[in-house]
């Protein structure tokens, strides 16, 4: 267990929580009236320890057999030791780093380690709470998240490919049209309008000056809108039967409207290939939290 504490101890040390509960160096107060900044006191080296030397507290030391068992020295500084294996561990979390910069910094996070054992903070409550719920939570995780990668369903091509046929109307943009309009109250008042159209007014000026409906104030242009969703069957009718540049009247309980049919907009549907990849990412995450609860579920099945 010691072992395992101390390559999860590096994740720990760099959390805000033992960073601000760490004591700074001392600063010394500056001379009366000297503008110049303080110099810092050095802490004492080696450190004096502020606790039994030989306890143990952050549970960062490993004894040689341990060090045998873990492929043997892989860094040594300031008296602590790093085996193979936590080292490879911590390296395989360093993306985008290479191995010169990590070994850096794991040399880094020992002089920290070696240093705050010499300080008050080894008895400060609030640090040693802190590094135990980090400790328990990383323990936690890494075991549930191991037993659950022995058990995941992988992922396959026909999985993915079920899913997108089962989720096809996701993928689906139905067919649209876009039209003007232009909503008057009788036949007669419609049929002048598009006689008016068709010598060659504006579409949009007759719209703004003569329909009652209130896309008139832009020029009677509406959104693009599929089957179903306009809400007046016949305007929604002829709207469709039209084809793109043509125009016609038509009654329905709301009044009378002639449409000038814009735009037809087929329907398509996202290919496989441009979701595949995205849709894989999330079945294998399905499948990962799929499995860890399965995990949790019989650890509480073992525990009755």
């Amino acid at each position: 267990m010691k072992h395992i504490r101390h390559a999860l101890l590096f994740a720990l040390l760099a959390s805000a929580g033992c960073r601000s509960a760490a004591p700074p160096p001392r600063i010394a107060a500056p001379p009366s009236g000297d503008g110049a900044p303080p110099p810092l006191e050095a802490p004492a080296w080696p450190p004096q320890a502020a606790v039994d030397p030989t306890r143990d507290w952050f549970g960062f030391f490993i004894d040689e057999e341990e060090l045998r068992d873990e492929g043997g020295l892989a860094l040594e500084a300031y008296g602590l030791a790093v085996s193979r294996v936590e080292f490879e561990a911590g390296r395989r979390r360093a993306e985008g780093e290479d191995d010169a910069a990590y070994r850096e910094r794991v040399r880094r996070q020992l002089l920290a380690l070696r240093w705050l054992e010499g300080t008050s903070a080894a008895e400060d409550p609030a640090v040693r709470a802190a590094l135990r719920a980090r400790l328990r939570e990383a323990l936690a995780e890494g075991v549930v998240g191991r037993l659950a990668a022995e058990i995941v369903r992988p992922v396959g091509e026909a999985d993915v490919r079920a899913e997108y046929q089962r989720r096809i109307r996701d993928y689906q943009t139905p067919e649209m049209v876009r039209i003007r309009m232009i909503q008057v109250d009788t036949p007669t008042a419609a049929a002048a309008l598009l006689a008016r159209f068709k010598a060659g007014e504006e579409f949009a000026a007759l719209a703004l000056a003569e329909s009652r409906h209130a896309s008139r104030e832009n020029g009677g242009l509406m959104a693009p809108f599929p089957r179903g969703t306009l809400g007046i069957a016949e305007l929604e009718a002829l709207a469709f039967r039209l084809e793109p540049g043509g125009t016609g009247t038509v009654e329905t309980p709301a009044g009378v409207f002639i449409v000038d049919k814009v735009a037809a907009i087929p329907g398509r549907t996202e290919p496989y290939d441009a979701v595949a990849q995205a849709l894989r990412a999330e079945l294998e995450r399905k499948a990962v939290e799929d499995a860890r609860r399965s995990v949790l579920a019989q650890m509480e099945l073992d525990l009755r």
